[in-house]
């Protein structure tokens, strides 16, 4: 009935874990769901098919015909492709070329009134308990926590990855953001609302230096702007492939010409990596120049404060701000008396664990990555923290190992979610109440059925607002035996 090329008037009902709006229309199957990109919910758009299965499709935007009424004009100049004022949608400069000015995939939300944003993110989050956990939607109601809003929906990042990406055809470089869904092309932004206002100060200058700069050999990848955000100390890293790197004076020179406005300039990087046919890959660290490392507190609700370091490859939330309410609630939720003993799974670089072990007896710790445990490790002793352990290794094999029994379990576990072995281990074991952190709704919904299923009540639902403008959303669960 549809083909590839079909232009389609449609109706986007509602919007997709992933950023898309979705429209469906009748077909010989039954539904065909069309995800279209920069579309908000309400609106009627026209559209043209570019890709086709069964029953699901993929609709380039071509016109808005009615808008919706929470579209707003994004703050970024860079965000979205340029719509004039009867709604038809252009992605191209007035070469007929991909504008690289414009279509920034940074935050790809802007044209939604943030609140609107916060409303989606709940109701994603709910229909996935109800449609793919099948958690009955009364008792949902009982437990489901209004979304927490960001403390900031604009400079909110404490990291920032620009990446520099050389054209085939012309053999220029281009340096920014990528463009969503096109990792091959970025947007040359001059501004960004993610990172710190001083973002502002420094694209355009190390813009005109990194596309300019003439290497002996490989190439230039990226360059990492971090933050401590409750400190203000600043770390720039630079990371270049297979090259001698013969200008690092000129590099840092250009960087500590930088106006950082309130933040000070603390570290400077250059990342080589060194990947030749037939050898292992290598990554090495030069500093050019101040201190190894950053420092950046968390401050909990109950003034708890944590110092941490954080070196150039090291793991840090990336929104401090929203990480500290993440954490506050999860110690509500934990509800420590002082003698538990908790396994934190998939600990990272130990941030969940370091704020319970105050009020708890043990914190172990298992993580697959070495770096993040050593980097864990480093953080307790910061802290003068010492009721911790810290295991190496897969968190499905560990805990078939492990001898100890937990009083409380806590997972944060990547977009994948857990799989049914280590949910069918966890419920083997004594442990009287689980508190699952995610950034995915979908896998958590999945897990949560599975969980279900094996004895576990869900008792407690919260999503949190982590990367306004963005589909991305995190949640806070927590389940009890049954």
């Amino acid at each position: 009935m549809y083909k590839k090329g079909d232009i389609l008037t449609v109706t986007v009902e509602n919007m997709a874990f992933g950023g898309d709006g979705i429209a469906k229309v009748e077909n010989e199957y039954g539904k065909l769901v069309i995800f279209i990109e920069n579309t908000a919910p309400q609106e009627i758009v026209e559209i043209e098919i570019i890709s086709l299965k069964r029953n699901l499709a993929k609709g380039k935007l071509l016109k808005i015909i009615q808008k919706s009424p929470d579209r707003i004009a994004p703050r970024c100049p860079h965000s979205g492709p340029v719509i004039n004022s009867d709604g038809v949608i252009n992605y191209f400069n007035e070469k007929g070329e991909i504008n690289l000015e414009k279509n920034c995939g940074g935050c790809a939300w802007q044209y939604i009134d943030y609140f609107k944003q916060l409303e989606i993110k709940e109701k994603e989050v709910w229909d996935s308990l109800v449609r793919i956990g099948e958690i009955d939607a009364d008792y949902l109601n009982k437990i489901f926590h209004k979304i927490i809003p960001a403390q900031s929906p604009w400079f909110y990042r404490n990291k920032m990855d620009f990446s520099v990406v050389r054209d085939k055809k012309t053999g220029k470089r281009h340096f920014g953001l990528h463009m969503k869904g096109k990792f091959w092309q970025v947007t040359e932004i001059k501004e960004c609302h993610l990172f710190r206002p001083w973002i502002k100060n420094f694209l355009q200058p190390m813009r005109e230096f990194l596309t300019n700069l003439e290497l002996k050999e490989g190439e230039i990848q990226s360059l990492v702007t971090r933050c401590g955000v409750n400190t203000g100390e600043v770390m720039i890293n630079l990371i270049v492939e297979n090259d001698q790197i013969l200008w690092s004076h000129e590099f840092l020179q250009q960087v500590q010409k930088i106006n950082y406005g309130d933040d000070k300039l603390t570290s400077v990087y250059i990342t080589k990596i060194v990947n030749k046919k037939g050898q292992k890959k290598k990554f090495e660290e030069e500093l050019l120049w101040g201190e190894s490392i950053i420092n950046e507190k968390l401050k909990l609700e109950d003034e708890q404060e944590l110092n941490f370091e954080i070196a150039p490859s090291a793991f840090f939330q990336p929104n401090t701000h929203q990480a500290e309410k993440i954490y506050s609630l999860v110690k509500n939720l934990a509800e420590l008396t002082g003698n538990e003993i908790i396994f934190d799974l998939f600990c990272g670089t130990g941030t969940i664990g370091l704020t319970l072990a105050g009020n708890s007896q043990k914190i172990i710790g298992v993580e697959l990555n070495e770096f993040a445990v050593q980097n864990a490790k480093q953080n307790a002793e910061l802290n003068n923290i010492k009721n911790t352990e810290y295991l190496v290794g897969d968190a499905t094999k560990i805990l078939k190992e492990m001898k100890k029994e937990a009083d409380i379990l806590v997972v944060d576990p990547p977009r994948a979610g857990l799989n049914n072995q280590i949910i069918e281990l966890i419920s083997s074991m004594k442990v009287k109440k689980v508190i699952y952190v995610s950034c995915n709704p979908t896998t958590l919904a999945r897990d949560l059925k599975e969980f279900n299923r094996l004895g576990w009540r869900l008792d407690f639902v919260q999503a949190i607002d982590q990367f306004s403008h963005t589909y991305r959303i995190e949640t806070v669960t927590r389940l009890i035996r049954n």
